[in-house]
């Protein structure tokens, strides 16, 4: 049978169940019991079946999909925001609708209402969501993709929650590159500072938090003669990163290297430039803002890590619309984007 490609309908006798049954299994819609959706997917994978996606591309140019975003006010928001639109661009055969919601990253629980009501009007069809780390809104969206609707997460990467994709950066990997780079620009040695949004899991973009952790561990498990000064909050902030850094300098007059995991980075530069450190204390950050750029070309930053943020949305905005268009599953479940290491000298073309 692996050979033999069979029809729908031939995969709904095989299975013992109405036609109406398979389309639901292909579709992820519910109605169906496990044992049943089980069995057909498994009919499904040894048949080899690959629904009609000329048919079914023509059959949806005059449907209106309506697509909502939810993502906070931080730093990578206008960027993603631009990768979907670009998407959404490129798609421009298709009646798309696109709901923005744009949640101020002071007030993260609004989020978790905004998706209710949302859901209230039953007339969404996919969800991008950068979703922050707590269990309540977790839990929403398990009900949400339990319920059919498919959700691509972008950015900040949580639990799995039934994720139609996660795509952006691979947090871990991000935050242990830029202790090896601490490492080796400070010589193994010094004080170092971890500036990040909140320790406070359930109010952030667990990006930061996730960076920050493999940040310390990496330093503590192989720099013993560096020194990690107690974390700060900066809660994307910038007048108080600026005041933040101001204060950490005076405290710590011998102080190596800044490492900051989240928002209002370039704050960091500039207090640096202020107390005239530049060039003896050695600042990490993420992202390839511009205002970034401009510190690194200053030597007030020594280097960034970019991880495609414009690439992000675009990605998350096909994903979902190769799902919702052609019903084509996504070829894996996480895709991390690049992780960008730029410094003064490949300044050059660099952007977010």
């Amino acid at each position: 049978m692996a050979d033999q490609t069979l029809t729908m309908k031939q995969i709904a006798d095989l299975a013992g169940v109405h036609r109406s049954t398979v389309d639901k299994v292909i579709h992820n819609r519910p109605g169906v019991s496990e044992e049943q959706r089980k069995r057909i997917r498994q009919i499904i994978e040894i048949s080899g079946y690959k629904p009609n996606q000329a048919g079914i591309a023509l059959q949806n140019q005059s449907r209106t999909f309506m697509i909502d975003v939810f993502l906070m006010t931080v730093d990578a928001a206008p960027y993603i925001q631009q990768g979907i639109r670009e998407a959404e661009e490129s798609l421009d055969n298709f009646r798309i609708r696109v709901r923005r919601h744009l949640i101020d990253r002071s007030t993260p629980d609004n989020m978790l209402q905004e998706l209710n009501l949302v859901l209230e009007q039953k007339d969404s069809d996919g969800i991008i969501i950068m979703p922050y780390n707590s269990p309540g809104l977790l839990d929403a969206i398990k009900a949400v993709t339990g319920g059919g609707i498919p959700v691509v997460s972008v950015n900040s990467e949580t639990e799995d929650c039934g994720y139609l994709r996660y795509v952006g950066p691979s947090n871990i990997t991000s935050g242990k590159t830029a202790a090896q780079l601490m490492a080796g620009m400070i010589r193994g040695r010094g004080e170092v500072a971890v500036i990040t949004g909140s320790t406070q899991a359930a109010s952030i973009n667990s990006s930061t938090e996730i960076r920050q952790k493999a940040f310390q561990e990496y330093i503590n498990n192989n720099c013993p003669e560096i020194t990690l000064i107690p974390v700060l909050e900066n809660h994307e902030n910038y007048e108080l990163t600026e005041r933040l850094v101001i204060r950490l300098i005076e405290e710590h007059p011998d102080l190596k290297g800044i490492y900051c995991t989240t928002g209002g980075a370039y704050k960091v530069g500039e207090a640096v430039e202020l107390t005239g450190r530049k060039g003896q204390i050695t600042v990490i950050t993420h992202e390839l803002y511009p205002e970034i750029l401009e510190l690194i070309r200053r030597d007030a930053i020594f280097c960034t890590i970019g991880s495609e943020l414009i690439e992000q949305g675009r990605m998350a905005m096909h994903s979902l619309m190769d799902y919702l268009l052609y019903h084509k599953e996504p070829d894996c479940r996480k895709h991390y984007t690049k992780s960008l290491i730029v410094i003064r000298e490949n300044i050059d073309g660099s952007e977010p």
